[in-house]
């Protein structure tokens, strides 16, 4: 079994649950529409800022929660002590499962702002998709490095508490940003 199959298995798995595919993928869509259609019309540069909010709540909460919970979930199941007898690698399994994970962060990004687009008129010029798009990458990969750190490492009490808030924090920035852009 080769880190294609396996990441292909992955995103199979995923697509399988629709709890998970409704909040990572549909629930920041449906925000994103709720709070577009609230507000978009009136304020100029909101949408931008509404697109860049939603996808670094989305983005955060996904790596910080899905990938470094499951991984820990994983270890103390004692799953990756299974994968022995398998004829593939555990780092090549939880490697795959990284960058499915990813994959998955990266299309919703894709669909936030092609939501932008089609439903608000707000389309922006390529070099902003473009950067959006790096921008994902890098905060899906800072992310998972995050949640891992306070999966494994972090037990402390006051880590919990911001571990439970960081995409509400994420989203009141969003919104202070219209503020910036109406200015």
């Amino acid at each position: 079994m080769s880190f294609f199959h396996s990441t292909l298995y992955h995103l199979r798995i995923y697509f399988r649950v629709g709890v998970a595919v409704f909040f990572n993928v549909l629930f920041p869509l449906l925000l994103f529409v709720l709070f577009g259609s609230l507000w978009g019309q009136k304020t100029p540069g909101y949408m931008v800022a509404l697109i860049t909010g939603v996808v670094a709540m989305n983005i955060a909460s996904h790596g910080m929660m899905g990938v470094g919970k499951q991984i820990r979930i994983m270890y103390e199941n004692q799953t990756l002590r299974y994968l022995h007898g398998l004829p593939i690698s555990k780092s090549s399994y939880v490697g795959s499962y990284v960058l499915a994970m990813s994959l998955i962060a990266l299309l919703s990004t894709w669909i936030i702002s092609l939501a932008g687009g089609v439903l608000f008129m707000a389309w922006q010029p390529l070099s902003f998709y473009i950067h959006l798009t790096w921008a994902s990458i890098l905060g899906v990969f800072l992310f998972i490095t995050a949640g891992f750190g306070l999966e494994f490492f972090g037990r402390l009490e006051e880590f919990k508490i911001l571990y439970r808030h960081h995409k509400y924090v994420l989203l009141c920035d969003a919104f202070r940003i219209r503020y910036v852009f109406s200015l």
